[in-house]
């Protein structure tokens, strides 16, 4: 551009304007509201303020979720997971200067279901998950077995079978074993919980009984979804 302006070195002088990106991040975790357990593999959508969608992640194994964010502009932050009322929050970058934002999501859990699974009777909830190739409990799955201690004590005739399954990676025997290794978690979490062991009964089915039999061509979805533990209602 060119300019007159007082001060310069002749009557008109060129100038050159730059604008240097700002650069702010929004960053935070997605915790359970009352437990503040943060909550891995949650779906995170920035909106901006018409609605549009700026960006979606997971969180990660700690929760965490980090966005780039513009300086002055109003977002709207969504959460989606199973087993957890989904939720929006509103949030403003509200400086002109870079920098970092943290918020932190906390989410309420949805209440678990009593229906038929497979012509049986079951507490139906999100599933539950142990650390990889083990049978140690992964934090976030207390707050879902938290559910079923809920249910036993408010039906405290209730008897249940806790059945566990792999999916098929692996020999046929150490998913069993694995399997069984897992119920039995589940079960002793429950006790140390108040609930009477004789009310429980466990068992693993290691690849035995596969939810989607997909063989040898399964997705990383429906080996997800064959990794579960079910709640069957004995009486």
């Amino acid at each position: 551009m060119s300019s007159n302006r007082p001060n310069g070195k002749g009557s008109f002088d060129l100038y050159i304007a730059t604008n240097e990106e700002v650069k702010q991040s929004l960053n935070g975790f997605v915790m359970h509201s009352e437990s503040k357990i943060h909550l891995p593999n949650t779906i995170v959508i920035l909106k901006d303020e018409d609605g549009n969608e700026v960006a979606k992640q997971l969180t990660d194994d700690n929760g965490a979720f980090d966005f780039g964010v513009m300086p002055f502009e109003e977002y709207t932050i969504s959460t989606e997971k199973d087993g957890y009322v989904n939720k929006t929050f509103n949030f403003s970058a509200s400086k002109g200067f870079e920098t970092t934002y943290s918020k932190n999501l906390e989410l309420e859990t949805t209440a678990p279901k009593i229906e038929k699974v497979n012509d049986k009777l079951a507490i139906v909830i999100e599933n539950i998950y142990f650390d990889s190739a083990k049978w140690s409990l992964k934090e976030e799955s207390h707050i879902s077995l938290n559910k079923i201690a809920k249910v036993l004590t408010e039906n405290p005739e209730m008897r249940l079978s806790i059945n566990a399954h792999t999916d098929n990676k692996g020999r046929d025997t150490y998913n069993l074993n694995l399997s069984n290794k897992r119920a039995a978690s589940a079960v002793k979490f429950l006790v140390e919980r108040g609930i009477d062991k004789n009310r429980l009964e466990f068992k693993g089915f290691g690849e035995t009984q596969p939810k989607i039999d997909c063989k040898s061509q399964c997705t990383d979805s429906e080996l997800q979804q064959n990794r579960r533990v079910e709640f069957i209602i004995l009486d």
